[in-house]
């Protein structure tokens, strides 16, 4: 029995969309990653999520809070912050879920952040590291420093040096910088470390966070010892709004808009 031409087209592009559809559903379910089911009751564990309004940080405390752990959200615009803890109060029944303004541009607000926390608590069970950037343009922090090294390295290292008392309180603690594979490519130039000559978002992001790996293996030399264990985590592709500001660039640049 022989099929017409209508017929043989349609089979192809029948099949031309199944595999396509597989491997569109195959890369959805590699960019999701699996589901995180931790069930380790955290009560009284005292923990601190930067960057925890939106994307891998606010379901980091998502699911802290599902397991009972008194979660700080360390947000820079505390509207948003007071939203997600909303949300995230709403979904998990969690009451100690606290928001507390902390920018990592800003070396004062990270001073007043360590601050502010000793006031309330008096231990530190787990630092999370996860804020983070993607530089488009260069722009400075406060104190003047290119903005992706004071987000992943400069603000890190500062609060993770007025936080170590407490940290050390709550022994075995643990400090976690979410981190990315990215760091490969960085590379630190000394005689330019601020990035000021032929500035380039991708190498100071790479860059930044190179340093940061740099920094977590010098600091657990410096904290063996004190119970305090310090670790690096690359959480893959993940579907984040860290590339807003890329997106926007590239609306600016090739789509024509504001």
């Amino acid at each position: 029995m022989q099929r017409d031409s209508s017929q043989t087209k349609f089979l192809i592009t029948a099949g031309i969309g199944l595999l396509t559809f597989g491997g569109l559903a195959m890369l959805k379910n590699k960019i999701n990653g699996p589901k995180c089911n931790l069930k380790r009751d955290l009560t009284d564990k005292v923990i601190i999520v930067t960057g925890a309004n939106t994307g891998l940080g606010k379901e980091t405390a998502r699911a802290l809070a599902l397991s009972n752990a008194t979660v700080i959200l360390a947000c820079r615009d505390e509207n948003k912050g007071q939203l997600a803890a909303k949300e995230i109060e709403a979904e998990t029944k969690n009451k100690n879920i606290h928001v507390m303004k902390l920018d990592l541009c800003d070396l004062s607000s990270i001073a007043h952040f360590a601050k502010t926390f000793k006031s309330q608590f008096s231990k530190l069970n787990v630092l999370i590291h996860n804020a983070g950037i993607m530089p488009v343009e260069r722009n400075t922090s406060v104190d003047g420093f290119e903005s992706a090294f004071s987000v992943h390295h400069f603000g890190p290292v500062y609060l993770t040096y007025l936080l170590i008392d407490v940290l050390e309180a709550a022994k075995p603690s643990r400090v976690i910088f979410v981190n990315s594979g990215l760091y490969k490519r960085g590379k630190i130039n000394w005689e330019d470390l601020q990035l000021e000559k032929n500035y380039n978002g991708d190498k100071a992001y790479q860059t930044s966070k190179l340093a940061s790996n740099m920094f977590i293996r010098e600091l657990n030399k410096r904290l063996e010892g004190k119970g305090i264990k310090v670790v690096s985590v690359r959480p893959g592709m993940v579907r984040t709004e860290i590339g807003r500001y890329v997106l926007e660039d590239f609306k600016k640049r090739v789509l024509l808009t504001d």
